[in-house]
């Protein structure tokens, strides 16, 4: 087996380039080495436009279908995309996309910081003192509310990890969320499984003042700060010459929801390179009519997850790299090998009755 790769993975419904565009140019800014991949929902022009533009940055698009609410299913497509590549993935890094900014490549934070199998961000403040998210929990599993009252909110925008965790974690978030039947629980689910073993003991909890990711919809934004002041566990984040940074002067690899500070926003946005992208029209002249032609299949120049730009049928990522004339017993590339199609569980169960 070659050397294990990194990723880092959201998904995007309904947003258009510029929505998209901080959260690429930023990562490709931090000269990230790994496999960077979006899956876009949306299979219209617009959702054309972001793969397109996506691939001109040497990012990576899988287009598939929304089978419900964004925020509860995104984390079981993601979870196939983890399980498709797993063994020649090493960490993994789950964002938000419209609302994340990287200053910095978060790999080499976990390199050198992570000491549990996957982390947790924290918010900086109790349920019991901060409305979205004590009105979401009691919305999504009211009989849970007293359970988490006291814990530390941990945000679902930003999840880090090794592979063989963070897929599972993303796979129990969606059915978790899915099953209260409400289109946006995945916070609050997360924060179920974060008190739940075995999460509990696996999880590594990271405050803001680590320095991996800045909870700016707490500790930022002047809508909220002020209110939430004398609730707050850790000191508030600043704006350097450098970057964001932690109040103790570390800085941030991932800002999150940078966007809700007007200072922050402005200048992150001036800090991006200005990087050549397809416009609408280019998209409509270069699009082909066949999504697994010649043309939108070609390899890219950068060592990684073959491209994947349509996946018409909305099957797995192994059915898109068999529709490219790869064979099931291999990835889409021959450095990966993939999750077997029915893996055994470790104590020898099974899913047979």
């Amino acid at each position: 087996m070659g050397p294990k790769n990194d990723i880092v993975i959201g998904a995007v419904s309904g947003y258009d380039w510029a929505h998209v565009e901080p959260w690429a140019r930023s990562l490709v800014a931090t000269e990230f080495t790994g496999v960077a991949v979006v899956i876009v929902y949306d299979r219209d022009h617009r959702g054309d436009v972001v793969a397109r533009n996506l691939e001109s940055l040497g990012l990576y698009a899988v287009r598939m279908p929304l089978r419900g609410s964004v925020y509860n299913t995104r984390f079981a497509d993601i979870a196939d995309v983890l399980r498709t590549f797993a063994r020649s993935v090493r960490f993994v890094v789950v964002t938000d996309v419209r609302d994340v900014y990287f200053q910095t490549d978060p790999v080499t934070w976990l390199e050198s910081n992570l000491k549990r199998p996957f982390l947790a961000v924290g918010e900086a403040v109790r349920y019991s003192d901060e409305e979205w998210n004590r009105d979401n929990l009691q919305r999504s599993f009211p009989a849970q509310t007293g359970r988490l009252r006291s814990t530390v909110v941990r945000n679902v925008g930003v999840l880090a990890g090794r592979v063989d965790m963070m897929a599972d974690l993303c796979l129990a978030v969606s059915l978790i969320a899915e099953s209260t039947g409400r289109p946006i629980a995945d916070q609050s689910a997360y924060n179920l499984l974060l008190d739940m073993e075995p999460y509990r003991s696996a999880v590594q909890l990271v405050a803001s003042e680590d320095g991996f990711a800045c909870p700016a919809g707490t500790l930022g934004d002047p809508d909220k700060v002020a209110t939430l002041r004398p609730f707050l566990l850790e000191p508030e984040p600043i704006l350097a010459a450098e970057g964001v940074q932690t109040a103790g002067g570390k800085l941030y690899p991932i800002v999150h929801q940078y966007d809700r500070v007007p200072e922050w926003h402005r200048a992150l946005l001036s800090r991006l390179q200005s990087v050549p992208v397809a416009d609408a029209q280019d998209v409509c002249r270069s699009m082909p009519d066949d999504p697994f032609s010649k043309r939108a299949r070609s390899p890219s120049s950068r060592a990684g997850l073959a491209r994947v730009l349509a996946d018409v049928d909305g099957a797995s990522i192994l059915h898109v790299a068999h529709s490219f004339g790869i064979p099931r017993a291999r990835s889409s590339i021959p450095l990966y090998s993939p999750v077997p199609d029915s893996p055994s569980s470790s104590d020898g169960s099974s899913d047979a009755p």
